[in-house]
């Protein structure tokens, strides 16, 4: 598991495979997004956002 740091857009080149993306951010609940790659994902956007915050 490759941890990415804090970031507001990132580009990554992955290899096919099936990743989870997870988003963390203090006051919100933890988002989790699994997603697959295949070769024909020419380029594949993905938003992970933490938006729901926790009372």
């Amino acid at each position: 598991m490759a941890q990415l740091g804090s970031f507001e857009e990132r580009t990554l080149e992955l290899r096919p495979g099936q990743y989870t993306a997870v988003g963390t951010r203090p006051g919100y609940r933890d988002v989790r997004e699994t997603f697959r790659v295949t070769p024909e994902d020419s380029p594949l956007t993905l938003t992970v956002a933490c938006t729901e915050a926790i009372r």
